[in-house]
């Protein structure tokens, strides 16, 4: 193998490497454009936990992917609106609603098809230092 072929092969690996390790952190740093982070604070008591505050408006069109977390998920919403979730089946997060996601269940998956904003308020209590947003495998 000649040295500048063995360079474009090099060169061709470092590039798809760094690609590939790009996406991967690119989906664990994944977060909704649409969250407002307010508070984050250790979690007194629980070593490595952490709760994080926020409040979350998904406009419509906007899609909250499937996925889990590293602990339990706790949201309210002040302002419903009509969601098509990943299997076509249409439903209404109704204002008032309480939603509680224990850690590693599989939750969102939609998209807000209303023509209202959808907008609640989500406290996560989670392991420090992990990605909040974990995708099933494709």
């Amino acid at each position: 193998m000649s040295k500048s072929t063995f360079m474009r092969l090099l060169t061709a690996a470092v590039v798809l490497g760094l690609g590939a390790s790009t996406a991967a952190i690119a989906q664990n740093n994944y977060d909704l454009q649409s969250r407002k982070e307010i508070r984050r604070t250790d979690l007194a008591g629980a070593p490595g936990m952490e709760v994080i505050v926020s409040t979350i408006e998904m406009k419509p069109g906007d899609v909250a992917p499937l996925h889990h977390h590293d602990g339990i998920e706790v949201a309210y919403i002040f302002e419903g609106a009509m969601i098509r979730r990943d299997d076509g089946e249409i439903a209404t997060l109704q204002t008032g609603t309480s939603i509680m996601n224990l850690r590693g269940v599989k939750h969102a998956g939609f998209t807000n098809v209303d023509t209202k904003t959808l907008k609640f308020f989500n406290v996560l209590i989670v392991e420090k230092n992990k990605p909040l947003f974990i995708f099933p495998p494709k």
